[in-house]
């Protein structure tokens, strides 16, 4: 799997919220699928290979729910992260956040433009996964969070 592909799941980062529900995809199923397949380990030594394709400075940042990697513009101040949760070293990921930064004032975050991220998200990646919306604000950011699940097999 190409080094770059996680920052290709939010690249609408880069058109703007007003083009969001524009793009052709929000989140790719083939990079929420490979993600889901990747344990611990896997993860973190993925994350320090790991490039953006406009530049953006990558970072890794230990949490205390797991590594977390995250690309900012300097340009824009905008940013995105991508953080799979484990239960144990030896499972695999139970839970995907991607997030969406912007420095505070730079957006403005609508119930129309969640509910169309979240409708977008879901017809992205399909029956097979769960999805859900947040939006979190703090002193510095604005942040959209998709919480990305794996749907019970019936």
């Amino acid at each position: 799997m190409d080094k770059i592909f996680i920052f290709h799941i939010l690249s609408f980062l880069l058109s703007g919220p007003s083009c969001l529900l524009a793009q052709k995809t929000i989140i790719s199923k083939s990079d929420a699928d490979y993600i889901f397949y990747l344990k611990k380990r896997q993860w973190e030594e993925y994350i320090k290979q790991a490039i953006h394709p406009m530049g953006w400075k990558v970072e890794i940042h230990s949490l205390d729910t797991e590594s977390a990697m995250g690309a900012f513009d300097p340009k824009t101040g905008m940013g995105l992260s991508v953080q799979p949760l484990f239960r144990n070293n030896y499972s695999l990921p139970e839970m995907i956040i991607v997030g969406s930064w912007y420095p505070k004032g730079t957006i403005t975050i609508t119930d129309e433009l969640k509910r169309g991220i979240e409708n977008e998200s879901k017809k992205d990646l399909g029956p097979e996964y769960n999805i859900k919306l947040n939006h979190k604000k703090e002193p510095k950011w604005d942040i959209i969070e998709i919480l990305i699940t794996k749907s019970e097999k019936k």
